[in-house]
């Protein structure tokens, strides 16, 4: 069996389990937080085989949203899939499906540089680094119905240049927004555009991403 193959395999065995436990409700596993959860009044129902709060008392998920945007918001990662992979060639099998050189990690450091190749999808990464892509991931503002995956994007005078890739209304910043992979002549920020949502006509812009400013703590060295 060829790693192609493996991947594969194992995408199949998560979704068929991640499908189960979504439906499983019964003899539901508690995260260490869980007391937490319950104590603050989150509202626990069943998520992929965990008790998991889906909201707090007295807080709209939208209060939640601004509350971790200005502040901070404690996530719960223990109920996440964790794998351990072992065998003579793990290490490699690992890189292949990473850009990471982990045979030179020190300290939780150390990364291959996109040329070195060698890893998935290497072949297409390398061809953008030596000449220009020919498309762009780019912001949209709009305003109106939201543009979700797979509406249109148009130019000024009305030509198909692209597809929304996700979208929706952003809580932060009280408008929709939306990504898509468009030509670079269109890729600039402030060029006008349109979006195509159901039967609407949407004319929208392109923004600097990340939509919202990044506000990382750095500790000082």
């Amino acid at each position: 069996m060829n790693r192609v193959s493996i991947l594969s395999s194992w995408r199949q065995q998560l979704i068929i389990g991640a499908r189960y436990y979504g439906e499983h409700t019964g003899d539901l596993k508690k995260t260490a937080l869980y007391d937490f959860h319950v104590s603050h009044g989150g509202r626990m129902v069943p998520f992929a085989g965990w008790s998991m709060p889906l909201q707090y008392e007295e807080l709209t998920i939208i209060n939640s949203t601004h509350h971790t945007r200005k502040a901070a918001s404690l996530f719960d990662v223990s109920h996440m899939l964790q794998l351990q992979i072992t065998g003579k060639d793990s290490l490699k099998f690992l890189e292949w499906v990473s850009v990471a050189d982990l045979q030179a990690l020190e300290n939780g450091a150390g990364k291959r540089r996109a040329s070195e190749g060698g890893f998935i999808g290497c072949e297409k990464i390398q061809k953008q680094l030596k000449g220009k892509p020919a498309v762009r991931r780019i912001g949209i503002k709009s305003e109106g119905p939201p543009a979700r995956h797979g509406a249109e994007v148009l130019s000024s005078n009305g030509n198909v240049i692209g597809v929304v890739t996700s979208g929706g209304p952003s809580p932060i910043l009280g408008y929709n927004i939306a990504m898509a992979y468009l030509p670079i002549e269109v890729s600039k920020v402030g060029t006008i555009l349109q979006l195509r949502v159901r039967r609407n006509v949407l004319h929208t812009e392109v923004v600097k991403m990340p939509f919202v400013p990044t506000k990382y703590f750095k500790s000082a060295k």
